[in-house]
């Protein structure tokens, strides 16, 4: 007899949505052996999200679980997807969370990317005090769902000021 087993993930989270839902399950691998690695090259098993919208869509709230007595094992904080936009999800057990203390200055949406000096004015005001981590995250998507990142021009400096990250939405 030939059985099928549908990761109970992909059952707990089809309960919650209709067909007009605005996140979907996209893709993902209950057996990822060496397709996709975590940020410590890792291969544990994936979903992948895609916001189906024209808007930024926040997931605070939103649960995902691999137990049908359990459907809010995993609750998602304030995460944004952007508008159709992709975010992988890993089910390794680490429970990440992301940075505390960060504070957004500037959120552009549609930015060019462009060779050279570019300029982003901040919304709110921001004074560095000299010694605490600052993010600047250069990013833009296309229309196609791609995201292509600007050429970035930093001043050198004596110690460590730049990390890349490099992701495929």
């Amino acid at each position: 007899m030939l059985t099928v087993r549908i990761p109970a993930v992909l059952w707990a989270w089809l309960a919650l949505i209709n067909l007009d839902a605005q996140v979907i399950i996209n893709e993902g691998s209950s057996r990822n052996y060496r397709t996709l690695a975590d940020e410590n090259g890792e291969f544990h098993d994936w979903v992948e999200l895609y916001n189906t919208t024209d808007q930024w869509l926040d997931l605070e709230g939103y649960c995902l679980s691999d137990d049908s007595t359990n459907a809010t094992m995993w609750t998602f904080p304030s995460t944004e997807i952007a508008p159709h936009g992709y975010l992988v999800v890993f089910c390794s057990g680490y429970d990440r969370l992301p940075q505390e203390g960060l504070t957004t200055v500037a959120a552009i949406q549609d930015h060019t990317p462009t060779a050279g000096w570019n300029t982003h004015p901040f919304a709110t005001p921001f004074t560095w005090d000299g010694t605490s981590n600052i993010l600047i995250e250069v990013c833009s998507v296309n229309e196609t769902g791609f995201a292509l990142n600007s050429v970035m021009n930093q001043t050198s400096t004596p110690f460590l000021s730049t990390a890349w990250v490099y992701t495929d939405s």
